[in-house]
């Protein structure tokens, strides 16, 4: 009992729960590197370099932190000296091999055109989603010896599989959930709300620039990643919400029939368009 106690008082020591989240971190970016992804490298770069720039911008990033993050970043250039350094580092080069950047592009940007070809005809509704696979082909132009299961764009995927009406939904939860994240960061004052916020923001941000030339979103791991820094941005908007704000928008809800009317209404309409395009 006596030893239980002590690793519990451990656990709670904030001393040993930073070290633990700085070895984390270490652990996190090199297994990121450790993939041999370059859209995995550079979206690593861009959350890592989003949130030091905001955690400098509100002056929270210490000295202290600034060694932290040399000591970690020297411990990842010799833990890839030791392993994955040469095929992470011909991965990388193909970003300066015009050949490779050439082959790299051409079926992505076919692949892209058929979308822009397919959208128009299926414009309201989309052709359901997980069609992609079945719908590209006709409008593809040039044969490559792959097939494109995904879209290789999250946004073009979208619009082509799920029409307006997705693309309506996507720009309304996009709008809700940089209003989560953001407001936090510039209204705050409290040091752990304004930290948690440059945590949450870069990572968001990083998942809707990596899907402008990936499907990251129709990638399990990646996709629930993204739900929970949604999940986090939530949690802390609330969270640092005025009591006035909260209780209103509560009381809003616990009334919600209005709101079950308009959904099954939506759903309806939905139900009937896609029935006659099915048909």
């Amino acid at each position: 009992r006596r030893r239980a106690n002590g690793l519990q008082n451990r656990w709670q020591d904030p001393v040993a729960q930073s070290q633990i989240l700085w070895i984390a971190l270490g652990i996190i970016t090199l297994a990121a590197l450790l993939t041999f992804s370059r859209g995995g490298a550079v979206s690593t770069l861009l959350a890592s370099t989003g949130a030091v720039a905001l955690l400098s911008w509100k002056r929270l990033l210490s000295r202290s932190a600034l060694i932290a993050v040399a000591v970690i970043a020297s411990l990842m250039v010799v833990s890839l000296s030791i392993h994955g350094y040469e095929a992470l580092a011909s991965e990388l080069m193909t970003f300066r091999d015009s050949q490779s950047i050439e082959e790299f592009s051409n079926g992505r940007w076919a692949l892209w055109a058929s979308h822009l070809k397919a959208i128009p005809d299926f414009w309201l509704v989309g052709t359901g989603v997980g069609t992609h696979r079945d719908i590209y082909p006709t409008y593809l132009a040039g044969h490559f010896n792959i097939e494109f299961t995904h879209g290789e764009c999250g946004y073009l995927q979208l619009a082509l599989e799920t029409g307006l009406l997705g693309c309506g939904l996507f720009l309304v939860g996009a709008f809700i959930a940089f209003r989560w994240a953001v407001l936090p960061l510039l209204r705050e004052t409290d040091r752990t709300t304004i930290t948690c916020a440059a945590a949450i923001l870069p990572g968001l941000v990083t998942s809707f620039v990596h899907s402008l030339s990936d499907f990251v979103w129709y990638i399990p791991a990646c996709m629930t990643t993204t739900v929970l820094l949604l999940a986090a941005a939530c949690h802390l908007y609330h969270r640092s919400m005025p009591a006035q704000s909260t209780s209103g928008r509560i009381a809003w809800m616990s009334s919600p029939r209005p709101a079950w009317f308009a959904v099954c209404g939506c759903c309806v309409l939905a139900f009937m368009l896609l029935s006659h395009t099915l048909l």
